[in-house]
């Protein structure tokens, strides 16, 4: 309790392990289930967030109040809560958390995280996010919570914005404020930093306040494939030619190294021995 309440967190990890070895001796549901806590709130304390929800979510009702000096479960059904939903597609959150009957159990303790969970599910992001208003004050009042909301509400409301805007080539940036419960223009900040981090491929027409899909350029890609496969073709030829230039005059290429080959009929500077010596017998017969 001291590693996790100071904040060693590698301290708290090794004494969590310890648990694991216990449980293996001798299982008990309530002590795995704190186990299964206790590693969510490390992961979760390292911003960890995905590892985080994984192990909340093998959370059950078992950890009862045995660990309710460190965390309750309360504490799980909104800490998995909202970790599923800033690392979670909609389909994982449909089938990870509102279909795990472990974790939905702990979910429905706390009624305004479970109608945070199914109202995004439904994709009525607008509830959603209201209920995400109501939780904040708890948050950031929250020992553990408090350093990490804000990075966490951002990452659902770009998730939101991201799987909002996927099945559109166009829409109008009024419809989607109101369907996301948030004024026009904090929308549009919203989506040009996520446009400028690359995360949105598209483009916004401040004027008409209209959010368009950039449509890929097929000209230009054209033009970078033929390139591509142009340069190819010339290292390609040059290698051929150049393991003729080789044959040509003599050398060959075994075991990674160049050789000079001994013999080797045809002319070349590299052949002219044999002449040499044929002229230089022809030369001494003469003088005799």
């Amino acid at each position: 309790a001291c590693a996790i309440y100071t904040s060693s967190w590698t301290q708290a990890g090794n004494h969590v392990a310890k648990l694991q070895q216990y449980l293996r001796k001798e299982p008990n549901p309530s002590v795995q289930a704190g186990y299964c806590a206790l590693n969510g709130l490390i992961h979760f304390s390292q911003s960890s967030y995905h590892s985080a929800a994984v192990w909340f979510l093998q959370t059950g009702l078992m950890l009862g109040t045995g660990f309710n000096d460190l965390i309750t479960l309360g504490d799980v059904a909104l800490y998995g809560g909202v970790c599923a939903l800033a690392s979670f597609n909609r389909d994982e959150v449909d089938a990870r958390v509102l279909r795990n009957p472990v974790f939905r159990d702990v979910l429905e303790c706390d009624p305004t995280v479970f109608e945070m969970v199914t109202t995004f599910h439904q994709s009525d992001y607008a509830a959603s996010f209201r209920c995400l208003a109501v939780l904040k004050d708890r948050a950031k009042a929250d020992l553990y919570l408090h350093a990490h909301w804000d990075h966490l509400t951002s990452a659902i409301r770009s998730r939101v914005i991201l799987q909002y805007f996927l099945p559109y080539t166009s829409v109008s940036l009024s419809l989607m404020a109101t369907a996301l419960g948030t004024s026009v223009n904090d929308l549009e900040l919203e989506c040009a930093k996520l446009i400028n981090e690359g995360q949105l491929v598209a483009r916004i027409d401040s004027h008409n306040k209209i959010l368009r899909a950039r449509e890929a350029d097929n000209r230009t890609l054209t033009f970078h494939k033929v390139m591509a496969t142009g340069d190819k073709f010339v290292r390609n030829t040059r290698s051929t030619l150049l393991g003729l230039s080789m044959l040509q005059h003599g050398f060959s290429h075994k075991g990674g190294a160049i050789i000079r080959n001994a013999q080797r009929a045809g002319t070349g500077s590299f052949n002219n021995e044999p002449q040499e010596q044929a002229v230089q017998a022809q030369a001494q017969d003469g003088s005799q």
